[in-house]
């Protein structure tokens, strides 16, 4: 998953499981240039900020699916789909909006957050949504065959 606040990651890992579990925490851009290419080849690749399963495995797991969260702009969204690796996989990202939009989106999430964490009405919202978008293009354990790849807007 791609997310610029640790905390939001984190919370948003553990309301994930147990139907979907999450790797890998990228926080920047340029974090997942560097990190997913050796991620999707299976790679034993920790997550620096020590969200994820990988923080703790000895072993690589590779994604099936891909969320980016609403702190990144268009821009970033497309350097992310930009890397060679992300074709064919499953990518759940952000509805559109300008680089203002965007940014007032993140200032109030970073707002909130740090005076009292993620609210559990809003991380509920985006874990019940993202669920269901990856239920919806296939990515169900034991239907792998069935996946739709390609960008979804959440």
């Amino acid at each position: 998953m791609c997310g610029k606040f640790a905390n939001l990651a984190q919370a948003f890992s553990d309301q994930m499981l147990p139907e979907y579990e999450v790797i890998y925490h990228f926080p920047s851009v340029s974090e997942f240039g560097t990190n997913f290419p050796p991620l999707i080849r299976g790679e034993a690749v920790v997550p620096p900020s020590g969200v994820g399963t990988n923080a703790t495995s000895s072993t690589g797991k590779i994604p099936k699916a891909l969320f980016v969260g609403g702190g990144f702009t268009e821009e970033e969204l497309q350097s992310i789909l930009a890397v060679p690796e992300t074709d064919g996989i499953v990518t759940l990202g952000p509805r559109q909006g300008t680089k203002e939009e965007v940014q007032r989106r993140t200032e109030h999430v970073q707002e909130t957050t740090v005076q009292r964490g993620p609210t559990l009405e809003m991380m509920g919202w985006i874990v019940q949504g993202v669920k269901r978008c990856l239920r919806e293009r296939g990515v169900v354990e034991g239907f792998e065959a069935v996946v739709e790849p390609g960008l979804s807007r959440f």
